[in-house]
């Protein structure tokens, strides 16, 4: 922009003194010479009552804005720039637009555009709420919705950094931006609330682990040892202050080792967290306040059934892709992209090196891929991975991930043959608060099915509110509730569902 020489108000401020002052029009039109081009601006007055017209000339937008002044009639009439000239100027800001599209729908993918809009109501599953499956297409719904997608434009937001994408496309599809679009994937994915675990459609599995494991342990608030209690008195002169309310401590459920060890890390997971919080980088988030609460777990003996003979361990998969691709939910119509979406971490079962080399000679008896698998992943090929977790800490939703992981690893076990009424427990991570939803497979009768669709879908019920990391309390709870959820993986997942895997191969 080229830079118009400075006013000297001074003397012009001493000129207006000396003679009478200008009527309000010909002070803007003074000051509409000193502006650039574009704004192209149009002053009119009727009556003494001033009107300012602008008419802004963005890259990729173009807005007409008026300012009236206060107390002006709305049906003050009034003359506008010439209606050519303007069509003239909107025709270039398009076409600058238009050239531009492809790097602009790249940018903008984070958020929905306005064709996914008719994609937002809310679907629900219809074998909760006794409706049949709703045979929607987007494409035909929505227009000409690959057009409209690259012209979105996002809306302005607290800039933070992101994790390398998780996300492989096929070229011409639209990303799926909402956990609601996943409705409209084959196998569909549905969202309920947790209410609707009473259901009597619900598997029974799916209840027992609801009723069994995770229905106390959300609502336990006694999580904190007694014997911590010394720990957390603050530094004043009576001792008299507590940092954790007085409610939140009951005996100790971790054992005398095990309690110091999960007590300092407690204590550095708040304060790592209240650091890194102004300025959140998912990576270091992830790395620094998430991955050691769940790398811990592996550690801690109380953590796991007293008479259990197995453990469990961590994994870090945020590089393992979906394998083979075949296992990843596909769009009917092509509306939306074919997408291979990771997880941050996961908790497996660990096999005994018997059960392993049976799994490992399966040879021809795997049905799926070109090579031996018991998951939806060749990376980690032989891990029983019960249950998920995903973190994203800006507006993305980490249920769009793990609703395509879990739907692939369930594709995977219908055609291999694996029992598929087992559940799967995934935990949403939203920056500070976990989350966790219950994810399992229902069938779906043939007349309700979309043409060549799948035999089942997938349904999520929650969220059951696990605890966040703003306080020490609440991260307590987390440990809390993922010591029902490990229960139940190596008493009732390892039964169900480990066993019955590992007996399809026999020993050669």
């Amino acid at each position: 922009m080229v830079m118009k020489p400075k006013r000297n108000f001074a003397s012009a401020h001493a000129r207006e003194t000396t003679t009478s002052t200008p009527p309000f029009s010909s002070r803007v039109a003074a000051w509409v010479d000193q502006l650039p081009s574009p704004p192209q601006v149009a002053v009119h007055s009727t009556d003494g009552t001033p009107l300012v017209e602008l008419i802004l000339l963005e890259p990729a937008i173009s807005k007409s804005s008026t300012i009236k002044k206060q107390g002006e009639p709305q049906s003050h009439p009034h003359t506008t720039l010439d209606t050519n000239q303007r069509s003239s100027q909107y025709q270039r800001a398009e076409e600058e637009m238009e050239a531009s599209s492809n790097g602009h729908a790249m940018a903008t993918r984070g958020r929905p555009s306005p064709a996914e809009a008719v994609l937002q109501p809310q679907v629900t599953s219809p074998q909760l709420k006794g409706a049949p499956i709703p045979r929607l297409h987007p494409s035909a719904s929505s227009g000409n919705s690959a057009s409209t997608a690259q012209s979105s434009s996002r809306s302005p937001t607290k800039s933070r950094s992101r994790s390398p994408t998780k996300t492989n496309t096929s070229h011409g599809s639209r990303v799926i931006g909402k956990k609601e679009q996943l409705a409209f994937m084959e196998p569909g994915v549905f969202f309920d609330d947790i209410q609707g675990i009473r259901d009597p459609s619900v598997p029974k599995s799916v209840s027992n682990f609801w009723k069994d494991y995770i229905m106390l342990a959300k609502d336990e608030q006694k999580v904190v040892p007694e014997e911590l209690k010394a720990s957390y008195q603050l530094d004043t002169p009576m001792k008299t202050k507590m940092q954790i309310p007085e409610s939140s401590y009951g005996p100790n459920l971790y054992g005398a080792q095990d309690v110091m060890n999960i007590h300092a890390l407690v204590d550095g997971i708040v304060k790592r967290a209240a650091s890194h919080r102004k300025k959140i980088h998912e990576p270091q988030w992830v790395s620094t306040v998430v991955g050691p609460l769940i790398a811990v777990l592996e550690t801690l003996p109380s953590m796991m059934p007293v008479l259990s003979t197995r453990s469990i361990e961590s994994l870090n998969i945020s590089s393992v892709s979906i394998q083979p691709r075949e296992l990843c939910p596909s769009s009917p119509d092509e509306v939306f992209a074919l997408a291979d979406k990771k997880i941050d971490h996961a908790l497996a079962i660990e096999l005994a090196r018997d059960e392993l080399r049976r799994l490992q000679t399966g040879g021809s008896k795997y049905r799926v891929g070109g090579e031996p698998s018991i998951n939806q992943t060749y990376a980690c090929a032989f891990k029983f991975m019960f249950v998920n977790f995903e973190v994203k800490v800006d507006d993305r939703d980490p249920l769009i991930q793990l609703g395509i992981w879990i739907a692939s690893e369930l594709e995977k076990r219908f055609r291999e043959g694996y029992p598929m009424d087992v559940p799967i427990p995934a935990v949403a991570i939203y920056g500070d608060d976990w989350h966790l939803w219950i994810a399992y497979a229902t069938k779906v009768p043939a007349k309700q099915r979309r043409k060549d669709g799948k035999a089942y879908q997938v349904q999520f019920l929650g969220p059951i509110i696990m605890g966040n990391t703003y306080g020490h309390a609440a991260v307590y709870k987390i440990f809390h509730v993922l010591k029902a959820v490990i229960q139940w993986g190596l008493e009732v997942y390892q039964r169900d569902y480990v066993e019955k895997v590992v007996a399809r191969y026999k020993k050669k």
